[in-house]
């Protein structure tokens, strides 16, 4: 059950941390539950973020690193993300559940789809994670203007900071 938790908190950093990177949009495969018509109901009409001006040359230089947020040790969702470029192009993804490295961890891909760069110079990433062992999500992710703070959520075409599957980090 506790695995379940931490598996549940690392897709929901992902997600987050994804979704500040970009204006990237991930689709889900299966992996995280569809919300309740109750959870739908009382959730915002959700609208696509602002018009960015599109990125050449789609790369996860502004998320390549670390990003911790100590808040969410213990709280069932993963405290430290690590984004890596690896020797091919792609992106390595692990995700630990403490903010200090320690814990299970979760590794995986990352694809980016599109970045963009929205009217407060922030940088929007679209992608898609998917763990080493198949299970995959769509997330958009929010850089800000000066690279010091990530925002991802899952599963949305705006970033919501009140909606579910919202994750916020800072880079260490």
């Amino acid at each position: 059950m506790q695995k379940k938790g931490y598996l549940a908190a690392i897709v929901l950093l992902s997600a987050a941390v994804i979704l500040a990177w970009g204006c990237v949009s991930f689709s889900m495969v299966g992996a995280l539950p569809k919300a309740s018509q109750e959870e739908q109901a009382k959730e915002p009409e959700k609208t696509a973020e602002p018009a960015a001006e599109p990125t050449t040359g789609v790369t996860g230089e502004g998320l390549i690193g670390t990003w911790i947020n100590n808040a969410y040790d213990n709280e069932g969702r993963s405290g430290m993300v690590v984004y890596a470029e690896k020797s091919d192009g792609t992106i390595a993804y692990t995700a630990y559940d403490k903010s200090n490295g320690t814990g299970d961890s979760y590794e995986g891909t990352v694809s980016i789809e599109s970045t963009s760069t929205d009217a407060q110079g922030r940088t929007l990433i679209r992608s898609n994670v998917t763990l080493a062992g198949g299970m995959s999500w769509d997330t958009l992710a929010r850089i800000s203007a000066d690279g010091s703070t990530l925002e991802v959520q899952s599963g949305v075409e705006k970033i919501d900071p009140k909606g579910p599957r919202y994750s916020i980090y800072y880079r260490k």
